[in-house]
């Protein structure tokens, strides 16, 4: 799902929501289950010759306390708290997975990403 904020600096329901629920048609409208609370200065640096250090804490889950907090360095961002990612269907096996990288439109040039560290503790 991506949301996008009412305004920013504030708390509260994201006011657009689109689920990327692979079974759900491409754009489809959704309710957002989530709260948002945004930094007072949460609009990114540019990344454009310089190194952007960005820290993001996960803990998913479907029971409502699941949270995601985003932090550049030390300046808080956002943090999202509320159901979190699926619940797989009965008897079927959860197939989500851990993915990290560089997702973006083409770029005609080469580009890398440093990643520091990944930690994934238990559930």
């Amino acid at each position: 799902m991506s949301m996008v904020p009412s305004s920013i600096g504030t708390i509260g329901t994201p006011e657009y929501c689109q689920s990327t629920r692979p079974e759900d048609s491409k754009g489809k409208r959704c309710t957002p289950d989530l709260k948002a609370e945004y930094g007072a200065e949460p609009v990114l640096s540019s990344p454009a010759g310089n190194w952007v250090v960005m820290n993001y804490r996960v803990q998913a889950g479907r029971s409502g306390s699941a949270v995601i907090e985003i932090s550049e360095g030390t300046r808080f961002i956002v943090r999202v708290t509320g159901k979190i990612g699926y619940e797989p269907r009965a008897g079927k096996t959860s197939k989500t997975k851990f993915k990290i990288g560089q997702y973006r439109g083409y770029m005609p040039f080469v580009d890398t990403i440093d990643v520091d560290s990944v930690r994934i503790g238990p559930q």
